[in-house]
């Protein structure tokens, strides 16, 4: 994965490998089923520093960023709102017609 710097693959299976368990329910797994999770982002750094990822379960994966779309605040919340917006308006400039 180029968005995440150039040595994403084989940091990711290192973080993996090392843990062999789920930094959020704890729960043993095979590395092949952690997936290396981004704690924080740097926006417009692609090099994402090593203590900032953690290995999570695929389902306690999926559960975090799930999390982050339901927040008010979140990325995916706001583009629903401007895209309902635009909605709205181009609804209103057809029926104005």
């Amino acid at each position: 994965m180029a968005r995440y710097g150039k040595n994403w693959n084989k940091r990711s299976k290192k973080i993996r490998e090392d843990a062999k368990s789920c930094a959020k329910c704890g729960d043993e797994y095979p590395p092949s089923d952690l997936e290396a999770h981004h704690r924080t982002y740097f926006p417009g750094n692609l090099s994402v520093p090593d203590w900032a990822i953690e290995p999570l379960c695929k389902e306690c994966h999926k559960e975090v960023h799930n999390r982050f779309r339901e927040s008010p605040g979140s990325r995916s919340n706001k583009f629903e709102k401007v895209v309902s917006k635009a909605s709205e308006k181009l609804d209103n400039m057809i029926e104005n017609k």
